[in-house]
């Protein structure tokens, strides 16, 4: 099975691959860019390694320095990161498994 986020605009959609895979933390860190600041990568291994932080995070290709790098997703259990509840929304994201 093959993971890709979908890009949407206004002008359509269009699917981007993960680039890379962190395995460092206590879970993965699937990275949908090959362009990643080193700040903001400090901030998702930082992520990547809470307790309550759930299956995975997901960068998305905008992702940029904010309280909590900004333009990735963050599933947690049983815990909520105000930071990351409605920073930036609008993106225009939606990640997709598509079966190969």
């Amino acid at each position: 099975m093959a993971f890709y986020c979908l890009r949407f605009s206004f002008s359509g959609g269009y699917f981007v691959p993960i680039q890379k895979i962190i395995t460092k933390g206590k879970v993965p860190v699937k990275i949908y860019t090959d362009e990643i600041d080193s700040v903001v990568f400090q901030q998702l291994y930082n992520l990547s390694q809470l307790p309550f932080i759930h299956s995975h995070i997901a960068v998305m290709p905008d992702v940029h320095v904010g309280k909590c790098a900004v333009g990735s997703v963050i599933p947690t259990l049983g815990a909520i990161i105000p930071a990351a509840v409605g920073v930036d929304i609008g993106l225009w994201y939606e990640c997709h498994a598509l079966v190969d």
